[in-house]
């Protein structure tokens, strides 16, 4: 079946003429990974947001925004992997490689074409059995390599201008984390609502009935929040649910201030390491100076 794709594809992007290699440093190129990576973002919020919290999803008017934007989203896929993974050049031996031919074998027999292919998977096919469900809409979370790569060579970029190289990677870890709790929060909804519907009533489920239903989100991700950041005053788990839960937001909360102390480190390490440079060259001047003396 891959063989098979990858021959249709092949043929598709042969008829089209588009063939001219892709300089992966041009501003082009960084200008279009930051469209795809906001295509990937906007997956990977409303996706869960529409699982966990049926509000989203309500009214038809809604529905069909939400079906614009999403397919608006697919096109954007679909045009990166079909015209832009198989025309960028790579290096080999030295020297470029820019024959498409090449540059296309190279991406198609990737591990990388493979989950875009992946996450192409027309599961929205399902509605007309099942309604709109954007849990079908899952496999779009598989392309996270676009948002990977966008931050990678943004990171390239700034270095070649700025001398704060360590400055994309703290943001990019920052939305990491931000991704992460958004995520941990539309799973303690669901969670908060299986318990509720077996009646377990006590101060870790959301009280549905006692708040607006728009500050649903905004409180599980208030409430995630602080079990990430472990700042505490959250109420105590009861069940085995619960414990496991916060548990794991815990394990995760250790894991992302270990994160962030590594990039600190690494930011001050790269200052010193800068001045030190700066004071070699210095000195070297300096001893050149004096052999006129």
């Amino acid at each position: 079946i891959k063989q098979r794709l990858q021959r249709i594809l092949l043929r598709c992007i042969r008829k089209s003429g588009i063939r001219k290699p892709i300089d992966t440093d041009s501003s082009s190129h960084l200008t279009w990974l930051l469209f795809v990576a906001m295509a990937y973002l906007y997956n990977f919020i409303s996706i869960p947001l529409r699982i966990a919290f049926p509000i989203w999803k309500k009214g038809e008017t809604n529905i069909w925004l939400w079906m614009i934007i999403d397919y608006l989203c697919d096109v954007l896929y679909v045009i990166d992997t079909c015209f832009v993974q198989t025309r960028i050049k790579y290096l080999e031996n030295g020297l470029w490689v820019t024959a498409f031919r090449l540059t296309a074998k190279k991406y198609l027999h990737s591990l990388r074409f493979l989950f875009d292919c992946l996450s192409l998977v027309p599961l929205d096919l399902f509605y007309f059995l099942f309604g709109f469900q954007a849990i079908f809409r899952l496999p779009r979370l598989l392309k996270l390599q676009s948002l990977t790569d966008f931050f990678r060579y943004c990171d390239r970029w700034v270095q070649s201008f700025f001398a704060s190289v360590r400055l994309v990677r703290i943001l990019a870890l920052l939305l990491y984390v931000i991704l992460s709790v958004h995520v941990y929060a539309c799973i303690y909804f669901v969670f908060s609502n299986y318990e509720r519907r077996n009646g377990v009533d006590n101060g870790w489920v959301y009280k549905i009935e006692s708040q607006p239903r728009m500050s649903a989100y905004s409180y599980s991700f208030y409430y995630c929040f602080k079990i990430a950041s472990t700042i505490g005053n959250i109420p105590s788990p009861e069940t085995g649910l619960e414990y496991v839960f916060v548990i794991i937001g815990y394990l995760f909360a250790l894991f992302i201030f270990a994160l962030l102390i590594g990039q600190i480190r690494d930011v001050f390490q790269s200052m010193n390491q800068r001045r030190s440079e700066y004071q070699n060259k210095v000195e070297q001047v300096m001893q050149y100076l004096k052999k006129f003396e």
